[in-house]
């Protein structure tokens, strides 16, 4: 009995270090992410918030096509082509709606970023 209680001591020591080892690597390696969390004007850097209020802001829907990476040891934006398409039509349905933003705006941001289902639309 007393051998496998050894045993079991040593077994949970190395996996705490192995645990608490891990931690530390991921520590000193440079976080890169999204720091801000609605729009259209996105900021990478290390302050990534762990939440984010559900408030929805215009051109959000956008935000799923760009991300944050180290490039030369810098945190940049990457933007992919569909978050420069999608951004550049929620652009378009803020200068062509700007005195109905909250219905006509926003019915116009809502096919932005996503596939067109009836290539003959608009």
């Amino acid at each position: 009995m007393k051998r496998s209680s050894v045993l079991c001591i040593i077994v949970l020591s190395v996996l705490c270090r192995a645990v608490f080892a891990s931690e530390e690597i991921d520590r000193s390696q440079p976080r890169c992410g999204i720091e801000n969390c609605h729009g259209l004007d996105i900021v990478c850097g290390e302050n990534i918030p762990e939440a984010c209020t559900m408030i929805y802001k215009f051109g959000d829907r956008c935000r799923q096509y760009a991300r944050c990476e180290i490039m030369d040891g810098e945190c940049v934006l990457v933007e992919s082509e569909e978050f420069k398409e999608c951004k550049a039509c929620v652009q378009k349905c803020q200068e062509t709606f700007q005195d109905d933003m909250m219905i006509k705006g926003f019915e116009c941001e809502s096919r932005c970023g996503r596939p067109k289902e009836n290539p003959n639309e608009d």
